[in-house]
C-alpha cells in the first residue's frame, strides 16, 4: 500500500523457525507497527517476547517517570521525548512488563516494556499479534498514550463525596468512646462516603487474629460477630444499625470491602467457596499465588479471572440481601498490572492472555453498581486501565519506578489531568502509609497539609484515612479536607486544564521545558530542582498554585480580588474572599486556589 510498509522475517535457530512480519505506518506523529506471527497452528507459535526495553546510541538519554502511568517510562534523548509501547487494548501477549528506568550504558537507558508470551498449560503459546506505537516529539504531552476508557456513570456522585477509607472494627462507628459517625455529623461533615474494610466473617484460623480481613475469602458472610477489646465488631445487628444510621440519619453513603482476586483454602462456604477448579494456573499447572497473610500464615491463590464475574455477582447479591448498602469497594483489581493475574489454563477460552484478565476485571464494576445501587470504589495503582469503568479509586500515585513513599514523586500532573481527569473524580493521592512510606511514622499536620496540597494539584477529591494513619485527630483532619479540598472539588470535576506550568526560579515553564532543563533532578526530592511548584489554569477561570518543593517557598503576586480564595500561605490557612495581593506559599505544603466570583 502507498502508506504502509510490509517486512517479512524468518528467525532461524538450529532446526527451529519463527516466522513473522511487520506492517509499518505513520499515523499523525506516531509510527504504528503491527507485528504478526505467520502461523496457522498453535504448535508453531514460537515467539516468546518482544523486548522494547531500551534505546541505544542515544544522545544524553534519560528515562522519565510519569505519575499515574506505571506501564512504561518516557525517553528523553537529544532534547526529544519518545514513547514506545504495546496497545494494551489489543495485545495477544501474556504480560506487559515495565522496565525499571536504569542505565545500560551512557548512551542506553531502559525505558519501555517487555511484551511476553508464556506457554499455556498445554505447552503452546498464543499467536504473536501486537500493535506498537512509537512517538517522538519535543512536547512530552504528545507522547502520552490515549486512554479510551468510558466516563463513569456515577461521576456526579463521586465528585460530590468526601471519601473515608475506614479500616478499624466497624462497631466503633456508633459505639463509645469512638462514635465516629455522630462526631463527623456534629462537626458538619456532610456528603461522607464511608468504605468499611474490616467486617468479614472471622474464620478463627488463628486465635489472636479475630478480624476476618484477608482470611477465608471469598466467604465473607455473616459479618464478624466478635466484640472484645481491639476487635469491636458486633455482627449483623451492629452492622445494620451502622448502615441505617449512616444512610437514614446522616445521609452518608456506605459500602463494604470485597475482593474477587484472592481465594483461600479455608473458604469453606457451601456455595462459591474454594474449589481447585476455580484457581488460576501458572504455565506449569501449579496454582498461581496471590496474597500471603502474615498473621494467619495462610496463602491465598488467584481466582480465575474468567470466574470472577460469577463470584462477584453471587457474593455481592448475598451481601446486599443482608445489608442495604448504596456503594461498594472492590479491592486489588484496579491496583495491579493484569499481567500478575493471567490464567494459563489451556482448558479455558483466551488462556494466557493479558487482555482476557483486563476485560474480565473491567466487567465486574457494572455488576457491583447494579447489585449495590450505587458507585464502586477501588484500590489505586494501575487504575489508569480502569478509571471510568470504575467510579472512584483511592488514587495512589504510581510510576514505572516507584509505588512507595509517594510524597517523593515529582509533582508532574500533566498525564493525570489531561488523560484521566475527565473519566471520573478520584479521591486522594494514595493510602497514607504509602504516601509517606511504609517504614515512616504517621505524618504530622505538616505532611497532612502536603497531602492536601498534592490533592489540589492533581484536582482530586477529598480523602480521609483512618485515625491511626496520621498524627492528627480524625475530626480535625476531616475539617481540613472538607474546608480546603471538598470546597473546590466539584468545580474542578468537569473543568478542563488550559495551562499547566512549573515554576523554575521565577520563570513559568511547560513540563517539557522543565524536565529538559533538569533531567537529572526533576524527580529527586533532595534536590532544589525537584519538580514541585505547579500552576494550573482551568477553563472555568479557576487557578491553582501548589508548592510541594521541600527547599523553596514560592512568592506569588496575584492581582485579582473579585473571587474566592483557598490558601495555605503567609503563615495562614484560609478560605473566603480576600483583598490579598501577595502570597508566600511555604515549602513542602503551600497552595493557593482562586475561584472567580461567578463560580462561588
Amino acid at each position: 500500500n502507498d502508506d504502509t510498509v510490509f517486512v517479512y522475517w524468518a528467525m532461524i535457530s538450529n532446526k527451529d523457525t519463527c516466522k513473522y512480519f511487520y506492517k509499518l505506518k505513520i499515523d499523525g506523529k506516531a509510527l504504528v507497527l503491527k507485528v504478526l506471527g505467520d502461523t496457522k497452528s498453535e504448535k508453531f507459535n514460537k515467539a516468546t517476547a518482544i523486548k522494547l526495553d531500551r534505546c541505544e546510541q542515544a544522545v544524553n538519554p534519560f528515562a522519565i517517570e510519569v505519575p499515574y502511568l506505571p506501564m512504561f517510562s518516557i525517553l528523553l534523548a537529544n532534547n526529544e521525548f519518545t514513547s514506545f509501547f504495546a496497545d494494551w487494548e489489543m495485545t495477544n501477549s501474556s504480560e506487559l512488563m515495565p522496565f525499571q528506568p536504569t542505565y545500560y550504558s551512557s548512551s542506553s537507558v531502559y525505558y519501555s516494556q517487555n511484551i511476553i508470551y508464556k506457554p499455556k498449560t498445554n505447552g503452546f503459546r498464543n499467536k504473536l499479534d501486537e500493535t506498537l506505537y512509537l512517538t517522538i516529539s519535543g512536547n512530552i504531552e504528545d507522547v502520552f498514550p490515549n486512554i479510551p476508557n468510558p466516563v463513569s456513570e456515577f461521576k456526579d456522585i463521586s465528585e460530590n463525596s468526601i471519601l473515608w477509607d475506614y479500616r478499624q472494627p466497624f462497631g466503633r462507628l456508633i459505639t463509645k468512646p469512638w462514635n465516629y459517625l455522630q462526631r463527623f455529623n456534629k462537626a458538619g461533615i456532610k456528603n461522607l462516603w464511608v468504605q468499611i474494610h474490616e467486617w468479614q466473617n472471622d474464620h478463627s484460623s488463628t486465635l489472636n487474629y479475630l478480624s476476618g480481613y484477608d482470611d477465608g475469602l471469598p466467604c465473607v458472610l455473616p459479618a464478624n460477630t466478635n466484640y472484645v477489646s481491639g476487635n469491636e465488631y458486633g455482627g449483623k445487628e451492629m452492622l445494620d444499625k451502622i448502615i441505617v444510621t449512616a444512610k437514614n440519619q446522616y445521609g452518608f453513603r456506605i459500602g463494604l470491602h470485597q475482593n474477587y482476586i484472592d481465594i483461600y483454602k479455608n473458604a469453606d462456604c457451601k456455595n462459591y467457596g474454594f474449589n481447585q477448579n476455580v484457581v488460576a494456573l501458572n504455565s506449569d499447572g501449579e496454582f498461581r499465588k496471590a496474597w500471603f497473610n502474615e498473621y494467619t500464615k495462610m496463602q491465598s491463590f488467584i481466582l480465575k479471572p474468567s470466574r470472577s464475574l460469577s463470584y462477584t455477582n453471587y457474593w455481592s447479591s448475598e451481601i446486599q440481601k443482608l445489608y442495604n448498602l448504596n456503594a461498594s469497594y472492590l479491592d486489588v483489581h484496579s491496583s495491579i498490572n493484569p499481567s500478575e493475574a493471567v490464567d494459563y489454563d489451556s482448558e479455558i477460552p483466551d488462556a494466557g492472555k493479558f487482555i482476557a484478565t483486563l476485560n474480565n476485571y473491567r466487567s465486574l464494576y457494572s455488576v457491583l453498581r447494579k447489585n449495590h445501587n450505587g458507585p464502586v470504589q477501588g484500590e489505586g495503582g494501575f487504575h489508569f486501565l480502569y478509571q471510568g469503568y470504575i467510579d472512584d479509586v483511592e488514587a495512589r500515585i504510581r510510576t514505572s519506578a516507584r509505588w512507595d513513599t509517594l510524597y517523593n514523586c515529582p509533582l508532574f500532573v500533566n498525564f493525570d489531568l489531561l488523560k484521566l481527569h475527565s473519566k471520573t473524580m478520584v479521591h486522594g493521592v494514595g493510602f497514607y502509609p504509602f504516601f509517606m512510606g511504609l517504614k515512616s511514622s504517621p505524618p504530622s499536620k505538616k505532611y497532612v497539609l502536603a497531602y492536601i496540597a498534592t490533592e489540589l494539584a492533581y484536582g482530586h477529591g477529598s480523602y480521609l484515612p483512618d485515625s491511626f494513619s496520621t498524627g492528627m485527630n480524625i475530626i480535625d483532619h476531616a475539617k481540613l479536607e472538607y474546608k480546603h479540598v471538598f470546597s473546590v472539588q466539584k468545580d474542578l470535576a468537569d473543568a478542563i486544564p488550559l495551562k499547566i506550568r512549573y515554576n523554575d526560579n521565577g520563570k513559568l515553564r511547560t513540563a517539557s521545558e522543565y524536565i529538559r532543563a533538569h533531567p537529572k533532578n526533576y524527580n529527586k526530592i533532595k534536590s532544589s530542582e525537584f519538580m514541585g511548584q505547579v500552576f494550573i489554569e482551568y477553563d472555568n477561570g479557576i487557578k491553582v498554585f501548589v508548592n510541594r518543593n521541600p527547599h523553596k517557598s514560592w512568592e506569588i503576586e496575584f492581582g485579582l480580588n473579585d473571587g474566592w480564595y483557598n490558601y495555605n500561605a503567609n503563615g495562614k490557612l484560609y478560605t473566603g474572599f480576600s483583598k490579598m495581593r501577595k502570597f508566600n506559599l511555604p515549602k513542602v505544603n503551600g497552595w493557593l486556589v482562586y475561584k472567580p466570583a461567578k463560580q462561588k
